[in-house]
């Protein structure tokens, strides 16, 4: 393979990178945005429902309803007690071995109430993409609010730094 075909290769690897990262980080605004206004929502409708009792039967089976729906949506956070930082840390490692990854470096980071891992991993730029896609799919709420990618080389390796966190779920007042 000539050096040409080899940076067109490496150009269009990185677009494909770089578009499906902003398609992630997008998606994601969405999902957290969504799911909250959901439990904001669900939890507003059961205060309704407990001012106005105008046909019992059918409250009880909509309050029901609505108690369901709320468990699922906080099923996407963690509770307090579910999880700490080491513990995540334990997943994320294992996730990013299981798609080929190698951390060259983990630390934990607080930020205000939030607390992320900083990961620093090498590896190929599939095994990268199939980890966030892991990410994306996650049944419960993960955010990578930091990406630095960078590829030196015209193998397919990378070098990437990034955080990440997770979302708990906050009770409101009933």
């Amino acid at each position: 393979m000539n050096k040409r075909k080899r940076i067109l290769l490496n150009i269009l690897l990185w677009t494909v990178v770089i578009a499906f990262l902003g398609i992630f980080f997008f998606l994601e605004i969405n999902r957290k945005a969504d799911l909250q206004e959901r439990i904001a929502l669900s939890e507003e409708q059961l205060k309704r429902f407990r001012i106005r009792m105008p046909d019992e039967n059918e409250l009880i089976f909509k309050r029901d309803d609505l108690y369901k729906e709320l468990a699922e949506l906080k099923h996407r956070f963690y509770f307090e007690q579910d999880i700490d930082t080491y513990r995540f840390g334990i997943i994320i490692h294992d996730l990013l071995v299981a798609n080929g990854l190698e951390i060259n470096r983990y630390q934990t980071m607080e930020v205000g109430k939030n607390a992320f891992l900083e990961f620093s991993v090498r590896g190929n730029a599939l095994g990268f993409a199939l980890f966030l896609k892991s990410v994306s799919l996650s049944d419960k709420y993960w955010h990578i609010p930091y990406v630095s990618i960078n590829s030196r080389s015209g193998n397919g390796v990378i070098n990437s730094v990034f955080r990440i966190g997770y979302e708990k779920y906050n009770k409101m007042d009933n």
